[in-house]
């Protein structure tokens, strides 16, 4: 898919997100798909005056950058995309944030869970990677010229030879909703390993011990799988719950968004990650 909510043509959406997308699907190489994000302040800068930038009056504007109608009429600044996952977006500098958020977090997924899927799946190629001018959104790792976005740290992250790994069920939760997280051990390297992987969940800035998993040995070139996490969550006020995977091969993180209408956080617009 080319973004991180399943999204027709007319903005109707099933709510599928590329969480339930990759997990649901089994091939042997995923060869183009991308999530969007919008350009930072500073390039928006080289290309728009300030009240363009924090206004979408002019689209005309914004669609010669491909900011909209590059594939949809929303495509790719994807304002709709945040407002079903988020909510109500209010600023230009609120919708860089959240965008720039879940294509991190998207893209993080699909390529780990290409790497779950070893022995099935032996390619995964993302669309796109660099930019050969100033786009106001798309796809890119890296913008012009030479510019590596917060997506190309996720993606390179999520490349190490070796590391854990957890499927996360969902993106978005509510109160007493249970996250379930399938763990892995990724062993792209030509020996075999084992390792302990320690499973922490961080809400309201404590961090809580979920479970430890001795991996056994994880033969050279292999992925093994291990226990699953199971956590309901709580009633609070933040926005984002981490997931900690620690090990001698090195940590990983995870962010999923709870939505928890009943309690506003004191300030709605941004995301504390």
């Amino acid at each position: 898919h080319y973004e991180f909510v399943n999204m027709g043509f007319d903005g109707t959406t099933d709510g599928t997100t590329v969480f339930e997308m990759f997990a649901n699907s089994n091939n042997t190489a995923y060869t183009e798909f991308g999530i969007s994000s919008i350009a930072s302040i500073e390039q928006l800068k080289k290309v728009f005056t300030d009240e363009v930038i924090h206004s979408f009056d002019n689209k005309e504007m914004w669609k010669l950058h491909h900011g909209f109608g590059a594939w949809r009429s929303t495509s790719w600044t994807g304002y709709d995309v945040l407002e079903h996952i988020f909510g109500k977006i209010n600023s230009i500098e609120d919708a860089i944030e959240k965008s720039s958020f879940i294509k991190c977090e998207g893209l993080k997924f699909i390529f780990e869970e290409a790497r779950r899927q070893w022995g099935e799946c032996s390619m995964v190629l993302n669309w796109d990677y660099n930019e050969p001018w100033i786009c106001v959104a798309g796809h890119s790792l890296i913008g012009y010229p030479l510019v590596k976005k917060p997506s190309y740290y996720a993606v390179q992250s999520a490349l190490r030879d070796r590391m854990p790994s957890a499927r996360i069920e969902h993106f978005k939760y509510k109160k007493d909703e249970v996250l379930r997280a399938d763990l892995f051990m990724l062993n792209h390297t030509p020996e075999d390993c084992s390792d302990t992987v320690n499973v922490y969940i961080t809400i309201d800035g404590e961090k809580k011990h979920l479970m430890t998993w001795e991996t056994g040995t994880v033969k050279a070139n292999a992925v093994v799988s291990g226990h699953t996490v199971n956590f309901k969550m709580p009633d609070t006020e933040s926005q984002i719950v981490t997931i900690t995977l620690e090990s001698a091969a090195g940590n990983n993180e995870y962010k999923v968004l709870l939505n928890n209408p009943a309690k506003k956080p004191k300030n709605p617009n941004i995301l504390n990650f």
